[in-house]
């Protein structure tokens, strides 16, 4: 661990463990030691905080590792971020708007419980794809409590963030308030989109793209634009294995193609990778977005598409808007009926599209 003078660096606290979070909260742990003094894990399920809080021990290497606590309770949480006069980051990777609003909010309450004392400088930052109301609105209440905020969802699979080869899209609202004495004068700065790619997502990306410093939904708008383009990659993927069946070829050989055709390793080799192989979960094995996360995910396309007057179903019989969910969302929630009780990840509707073709 760390033995220098960490004094003047902030806190960070990861929440939200799940394969993404953890591997996010894990490169933040083994990399973050020129940035923050200290780390502090809060998962709903503690053994998955206790977990990286092991991993990183283990690969402690020197001043880039952090002293690593896990925290029991959104109290907790709040008292680390309160011990540290020199401030705290939050980062949050929690599923979709009502865990991540719940999370802030009950957090900002607990950071003003002390109506005595300052609060120290904070900066929190959603990771997980949410929806442009609900990043604007904790943006307004979190400018409100004198802090800063930045939505940052990210692009990629857990692989990809253990290897800090993620994407981020990093969106904020306007100025951040000024900095209190004592604390990072380059973090905390007036311009958190900005000070949030330069600095700490680089932590687990290998790009951070700043969309906007006045509108913090700018960046979950971006993510669920693109996110059509991943599951359109998914249903393509699928469709293109039924007909190498029909064609009698092996469906193996679809991976030549995304590893040679396409720049490997990505998104489509790594999903074609799992179709072929039927690495779906539920026996055990990582599961990287689950199927109730592209459903999620699909529910805020389908709002987002509504909200700019266009059709959201594919059955209409004019021509869809471009953005109109594919497909895809009849299959996956299809399979999420079935109800099998270990997770699977979404690219297992390619066992509907399968039922389907033999039927």
């Amino acid at each position: 661990m760390s033995q220098s003078d960490d004094s003047a660096r902030p806190t960070a606290v990861f929440v939200g463990l799940g394969a993404m979070g953890a591997a996010m909260a894990e490169r933040i742990g083994t990399s973050g030691g020129a940035i923050f003094s200290d780390l502090v894990l809060y998962n709903r399920t503690p053994a998955k905080a206790e977990y990286v809080a092991a991993r990183v021990s283990e690969q402690a290497s020197g001043d880039k590792t952090l002293r690593t606590t896990v925290a029991a309770t959104v109290d907790e949480v709040a008292a680390a971020a309160l011990r540290n006069p020199s401030g705290v980051v939050i980062v949050a990777m929690l599923f979709g708007d009502d865990s991540t609003e719940g999370f802030f909010t009950a957090c900002l309450k607990l950071l003003h419980r002390d109506q005595t004392a300052a609060a120290p400088p904070f900066l929190l930052a959603n990771c997980a794809t949410i929806s442009a109301p609900v990043a604007r609105k904790l943006a307004r209440l979190v400018h409100e409590a004198g802090g800063a905020f930045v939505n940052a969802p990210v692009t990629g699979r857990p692989p990809h963030a253990a290897a800090g080869q993620l994407c981020s899209w990093v969106a904020a609202a306007g100025e951040a308030p000024g900095v209190a004495a004592g604390a990072d004068a380059a973090l905390f700065s007036s311009h958190p989109a900005r000070v949030f790619a330069e600095r700490v997502a680089p932590l687990w990306s290998k790009h951070a793209r700043v969309l906007s410093e006045s509108d913090a939904g700018a960046s979950a708008l971006y993510k669920l634009c693109t996110n059509l383009m991943v599951y359109g990659f998914g249903q393509v993927l699928g469709e293109t294995l039924l007909l190498l069946d029909a064609a009698g070829l092996p469906r193996d050989s679809l991976r030549d193609w995304t590893s040679h055709v396409l720049p490997a390793p990505n998104l489509v080799d790594l999903y074609c990778d799992k179709m072929v192989s039927r690495s779906f979960g539920g026996d055990g094995r990582p599961v990287g977005a689950a199927l109730e996360v592209a459903q999620k995910d699909l529910r805020l396309m389908r709002g987002l598409v509504d909200e700019a007057g266009g059709s959201s179903s594919n059955s209409s019989p004019d021509p869809p808007r471009p953005g109109a969910p594919l497909p895809v969302s009849g299959l996956l929630d299809a399979r999420a009926a079935r109800g099998e009780e270990a997770p699977m990840d979404w690219s297992a509707f390619l066992l509907e599209l399968e039922a389907r073709a033999t039927s």
